[in-house]
């Protein structure tokens, strides 16, 4: 039960987050997962890239409903933990809503880059996007890639335009993945990235 449930929330917070690091520490012979994910918010006015860092002991995970604790700083391993109890099914949000509701120290966000965005003027039109989709289509389909298990279009923190983030499900040897990678980028779509076997492109 502790690996389904694991995999269930990494799964899922890669869905929500930019990007999530799930590692298995030991602290004295207590065994946790950290889990760091990270994500764009906007703080007063400006756009930071921010994450939060999450505890949960591995022996927590045996259960439909998991204890776990986050940093009010993730930059300072001496900051105050804040403990929550979520069940398996909502604790993915609980711990998206701790970064989309900014419940960590002022101070932390404060002390974050902002980052700027270049407009880009000649973005391309719906049937430029079409047919973008057809050659990645013709793309997997010579990896024998076609069970599309997700498609969704998501808003970042402050409800800005969509992302579209499509999910397929398929083992493939480290030698494919390179050249799937290689001719999926060939294409100028730049965000693939793999995690056991599935494979998640954004566009």
């Amino acid at each position: 039960m502790i690996k389904e449930n694991i995999n269930k929330i990494d799964f899922e917070l890669k869905n929500l987050f930019e990007e999530v690091d799930i590692k298995e520490k030991t602290n004295r012979g207590n065994y946790y997962f950290e889990i760091n994910a990270t994500s764009y918010v906007y703080f007063q006015n400006e756009k930071k890239e921010a994450q939060v860092k999450v505890e949960i002991s591995k022996p927590d995970l045996a259960s439909n409903f998991i204890k776990w604790s986050y940093y009010t700083n993730p930059l300072n391993q001496n900051s105050d933990k804040i403990e929550r109890l979520s069940s398996i099914e909502n604790i993915s949000n609980d711990i998206y809503e701790v970064l989309s509701k900014k419940k960590m120290e002022k101070e932390y966000f404060e002390s974050l880059d902002s980052l700027y965005e270049l407009i880009n003027e000649s973005s391309i039109s719906v049937e430029e996007k079409e047919e973008l989709e057809k050659k990645l289509e013709d793309v997997l389909k010579r990896f024998e890639i076609e069970e599309k298990i997700l498609e969704e279009s998501k808003f970042d923190l402050e409800g800005n335009k969509p992302e579209k983030t499509l999910l397929y499900f398929k083992n493939l040897k480290m030698s494919d993945r390179f050249l799937l990678e290689s001719e999926v980028k060939s294409l100028g779509i730049d965000y693939i990235s793999f995690s056991g076997n599935s494979i998640k492109i954004k566009l």
